[in-house]
């Protein structure tokens, strides 16, 4: 195996360490109605601008969101809405309190 190759438990990993930031949970959750600009993501999660931009990074990164630039603008969306959304709602269902 080529050493750079990285492993399916490598990938699962690094997409998980990505969602380990409940920001960046909150970002993921803003894009699953569809695209944003970083603008429009702004005006909704009120981050400071840079640290905004740090975690897309780190998400697009992971592979979970893809970015495309419309003229000065910077779009995000996710790059597989319905299995993100899946993962999630599995995650914070194993997380929910029973008692």
């Amino acid at each position: 195996m080529n050493m750079t190759t990285e492993t399916n438990t490598e990938k699962a990993a690094r997409f998980f360490q990505a969602l380990s930031s409940p920001k960046r949970v909150r970002i993921v959750e803003a894009l699953q109605d569809g695209e944003k600009c970083v603008s429009k993501m702004n005006e909704l999660l009120q981050y400071a601008q840079p640290n905004l931009s740090q975690h897309l990074t780190v998400l697009r990164q992971a592979g979970i969101l893809k970015c495309e630039k419309k003229g000065n603008l910077r779009c995000y969306c996710l790059t597989d809405a319905s299995t993100i959304e899946i993962v999630l709602r599995l995650v914070k269902n194993f997380c929910e309190d029973d008692s």
